[in-house]
């Protein structure tokens, strides 16, 4: 499909690049149309006589036609049309928005870049070019690879083939920043992927785009999505949309929220994330139990643990983006720069009642975490495949499951013809294409 869009392009070029030279010999003509109606082809001398009124309309309406020649194009057909020289990302085009998902290591994948979550992020492209509007007119998208510096340089390649535009970003804090030492050691320890995980917030400051809409590789898209980016806040100040995890004290999920780089004060927000962080005012002790394992539950800990000990960041990962972004926007700016999406709709888990109750129909895209495993889980040497989908904890979780995943490896499918490589549950076909650069 991607090959498609690139040959078309291709050859509206060539059609551009065709009604240039039809211009050309029409400019010719014209000019001299033009050329014939001046005062010297008449014989009359402009710094003796002056330049006749009948002479000086027939001059202003020439170059007028000259001008707007060059703003429009007249076909064969006799219809007007815009110059296709258009840019992508311009007014023409409507909004400039992008995908972008990371591309990075950390502590708990030995410091690697999983193949398996690259062989996710070809899938989750393909279904959203698949489901997508074709009509560009109202907003034109482009597919980030967030590459961070420590990922080897031969992936940029590979992930390029895949569809995706690679950008490599910085992370925006180390451990040794962050004055709480006993916070820095634990987030090697908190989510996969340390202080790297914070190289999500970078498309704050992705100022080129309208909206950024920052995704995990491990979701899939099942319906098209243009609301997402077409609809738009109350006002300017909203920075942040975002959907709930399923933990009841996980407030938001670091795996799918639309940041908007043009908001007001989106720079503004994305320092003093960083300035939270780099305090450390990360609580573990449940008062009054010092030195004793804290019990996390949902009554319990506010006032206690987590950030500014508000309860905020007490689940997988809470330590750092996917704790710190709900602290940030929903307790300290008490929810207004930002606004919730609908969780079962747009990240669906499968993991409360109101989201089991959710047809495939209803639900946009679905995240491959929690209770439904990520389809290539597979490729473990102890599990196969029917083996992980039974192994599922509720008959109508793995019903609804099973579709999804389905749905995954019969583009995974399309993806290993596409490339010829990768065999299912053998061998991935971006780990394939990375051994050959």
């Amino acid at each position: 499909m991607l090959r498609r869009r690139h040959e078309q392009e291709h050859r509206t070029d060539i059609i551009v690049h065709d009604n240039h030279e039809d211009d050309n010999r029409k400019s010719s003509r014209g000019d001299r149309w033009c050329k014939c109606a001046s005062p010297e082809r008449n014989g009359s001398s402009t710094r003796s006589k002056g330049i006749p009124i009948a002479a000086a309309i027939v001059l202003v309406v020439c170059g007028s036609l000259l001008l707007l020649r060059e703003r429009i194009r007249l076909p064969q057909g006799g219809e007007l049309q815009p110059n296709r020289s258009t840019r992508p990302g311009s007014a023409k085009r409507g909004l400039n928005v992008a995908v972008a998902v990371l591309f990075t290591t950390g502590p708990k994948i030995n410091y690697t870049l999983s193949p398996g979550a690259v062989d996710g992020a070809a899938v989750l492209l393909r279904s959203m070019e698949k489901v997508r509007s074709s009509d560009d007119s109202q907003y034109h998208i482009e597919y980030l690879a967030m590459i961070t510096p420590e990922v080897d340089t031969r992936w940029i390649p590979v992930v390029e083939q895949l569809g995706y535009k690679a950008r490599r970003v910085k992370v925006p804090i180390q451990t040794n920043e962050i004055r709480n030492s006993a916070l820095a050691r634990a987030i090697d320890e908190d989510g996969r992927l340390g202080t790297n995980e914070m190289a999500k917030i970078e498309p704050f400051l992705f100022t080129e785009y309208d909206r950024v809409l920052v995704l995990d590789s491990d979701l899939m898209f099942h319906r098209n999505f243009d609301e997402l980016f077409l609809t738009n806040p109350a006002d300017n100040s909203i920075a942040l949309q975002w959907t709930e995890g399923y933990h009841p004290m996980e407030h938001m999920n670091g795996g799918f929220f639309i940041i908007h780089p043009k908001s007001v004060d989106a720079a503004k927000h994305y320092n003093a994330i960083l300035d939270i962080l780099r305090k450390g005012d990360y609580r573990t002790k449940v008062r009054g139990n010092i030195g004793k394992p804290s019990v996390i539950t949902a009554g319990s800990v506010q006032g206690m643990i987590g950030w500014g000990g508000t309860g905020y960041g007490t689940t997988f990962g809470g330590r750092t983006m996917q704790g710190l972004l709900p602290y940030y926007f929903l307790h300290l700016l008490n929810g207004t720069a930002s606004a919730p999406l609908d969780r079962c709709r747009y990240n669906n888990m499968q993991q409360t009642q109101r989201c089991k109750a959710y047809s495939p129909d209803q639900i946009t895209s679905n995240h491959f975490t929690g209770y439904c495993k990520k389809p290539w889980k597979c490729f473990a040497a102890t599990t196969t495949y029917d083996e992980m989908i039974l192994a599922e904890r509720e008959p109508e979780i793995s019903t609804i499951c099973r579709s999804f995943q389905d749905a995954w490896w019969e583009e995974w499918s399309k993806l290993s013809k596409e490339f010829a490589r990768g065999s299912r549950c053998r061998s991935f076909v971006s780990q394939e294409m990375f051994n050959s650069v």
